[in-house]
């Protein structure tokens, strides 16, 4: 018998929630979540993967909460090109990982919209997306 690991549950998890906001359906997941698609720079794999965001004009903000953890944003770390689900549709974007004053403004723009979080994000990378 297989086991089921918390891992194995949560790619399920996100496999559920990118189709739901690639449906019809992606209004009940509300205007903050996205997807993004991307790959992997090293393994040349393709990674799709939902997460939350704060729009500011034309520019995205993505922060990828316990960075420590995580690898997909240090593909963009000298930036690069993916494409994000919005309103059901893959959009290619710019993103990269934003440093000193830029990520500090990003930082608090992305707070404004999420007060909630600021207690909880102190292992975090911020991404900046541009569309292309």
């Amino acid at each position: 018998m297989q086991r089921t690991t918390i891992g194995d549950m949560g790619a399920f998890a996100n496999r559920v929630l990118v189709w739901v906001l690639s449906s019809p359906l992606r209004r009940l997941a509300g205007r903050s979540l996205t997807a993004i698609r991307l790959i992997g720079r090293r393994t040349g794999a393709t990674h799709v993967f939902p997460v939350q965001y704060a729009a500011d004009g034309d520019r995205i903000v993505i922060v990828a909460a316990n960075a420590s953890d995580k690898t997909w944003w240090r593909n963009l770390e000298d930036g690069g090109t993916a494409d994000l689900l919005l309103d059901g549709d893959w959009i290619p974007h710019h993103l990269r990982v934003v440093r000193g004053d830029e990520r500090s403004r990003a930082y608090t723009d992305y707070l404004a919209r999420f007060p909630k979080l600021a207690d909880r994000l102190d292992d975090c990378q911020v991404v900046v997306a541009a569309r292309t």
